[in-house]
């Protein structure tokens, strides 16, 4: 994954958060390239401009909003790629604590889901965010997980989503609260 930063356009010195620089630059440099993830390590590219990714973690923090989430923390379940990206974005907009985490193996369950449980319930997640798809065949495992009640698919979250939302009036992130927990291998170990 690559980040393009270019800037022939300052960022106003009213951006001071995540939000909003990508707000900003959704508005201002709205078809440039933001992210850029190469499927493959090399050529199978995937782009997301800053419009798309405004647009797209705008929807998801309508959706987190609307469901009470604000100040919770968020399961992130993804493999690499933009969904992932606009899921993390998605949960800064709506002052979520990300807590990103690979889908389970479904040939592993035995071994993946207790790490996933001992991750839900030191991270203390409520919500579960997920493509349709892994919510589609990992809905039973999930299901099994205390502690999660809500599961969203945010690949299918629409700009409708988002219409009433004003990132304006949206919390600012504090610099004494975490926006993200990431735990590695060693630390849940079960």
């Amino acid at each position: 994954m690559a980040v393009q930063a270019s800037s022939s356009t300052p960022i106003t010195s009213r951006a001071a958060t995540l939000p909003e620089v990508v707000r900003w630059r959704g508005e201002h440099q709205s078809a440039e390239t933001a992210f850029i993830f190469l499927a493959d390590g090399e050529a199978d590219e995937q782009r997301l401009t800053y419009a798309e990714l405004s647009r797209r973690a705008a929807a998801i923090a309508a959706a987190l909003i609307d469901a009470g989430a604000r100040g919770r923390r968020a399961l992130l379940v993804y493999d690499s790629g933009l969904d992932y990206i606009t899921a993390l974005y998605g949960c800064f907009y709506a002052g979520v604590v990300a807590v990103p985490v690979y889908p389970p193996d479904p040939f592993r369950v035995d071994r993946t889901l207790p790490r996933l449980q001992a991750i839900v319930n030191d991270a203390g997640a409520s919500c579960l965010l997920a493509t349709a798809e892994t919510l589609r065949w990992a809905k039973p495992l999930f299901a099994s997980l205390p502690g999660l009640a809500l599961s969203l698919a945010t690949d299918e979250l629409t700009a409708e989503t988002a219409a009433g939302l004003s990132l304006a009036g949206l919390p600012k992130p504090q610099p004494d609260q975490p926006a993200l927990l990431q735990y590695t291998s060693g630390s849940t170990g079960v």
